[in-house]
């Protein structure tokens, strides 16, 4: 069984491509070590070994009911990784009287979206999912983008018409039958 799917060898690809580039620029490098060194500070690292040692303990807990198999252990610590640490973060950093579970759920939900679809289950040829990978993250910070800012509300219509696009695609795409 592989480990990673091929729509996570596309992500690989395209976040190892990006690091490269980004690593030829001096300032970048200068910048990242400053990343580095307040990334391993005491708040941030008691943070986040508390986080580990709660979600270990709740996905022990789950394993023990539901005897996971190994995609869905992944899967639980992609999303912990990626949606979990930063959900809890910026629940800690906002004032109580800002906190609204309206609006987090909305925001865990939209970005759920786009990691849902790194996680799907149907997956396309790594050719295929090289291209699928940028298109489906451009589309995806466009909509947040401008559903943030007033300037851009003009694009609205027509990112909302990609991603009908995109979902019908999608959908066409399921329900082929392929020999």
């Amino acid at each position: 069984m592989n480990i990673l799917s091929n729509r996570e060898i596309a992500l690989v690809f395209w976040l190892l491509s990006f690091m490269i580039y980004a690593f030829t620029i001096k300032d970048v490098r200068k910048s990242f070590g400053k990343v580095v060194k307040n990334f391993f500070s005491r708040q941030i690292q008691a943070y986040i070994i508390i986080s580990i040692i709660y979600f270990g303990i709740i996905l022990y807990g789950v394993n023990k009911i539901y005897h996971l198999n190994i995609g869905l252990i992944k899967d639980s610590i992609l999303w912990f990784c990626i949606s979990g640490l930063y959900f809890t973060q910026k629940i800690i950093t906002n004032k109580i009287k800002d906190f609204s579970i309206v609006s987090r759920l909305k925001d865990n939900i939209t970005f759920l979206v786009f990691i849902e679809l790194l996680a799907n289950t149907y997956v396309f040829p790594v050719i295929i999912e090289i291209i699928i990978v940028p298109i489906s993250l451009f589309v995806f910070i466009f909509y947040d983008v401008a559903k943030k800012h007033k300037d851009a509300e003009l694009l609205m219509p027509i990112i909302n018409k990609i991603r009908t696009l995109l979902s019908k695609i999608n959908r066409t795409i399921l329900k082929t039958r392929f020999p």
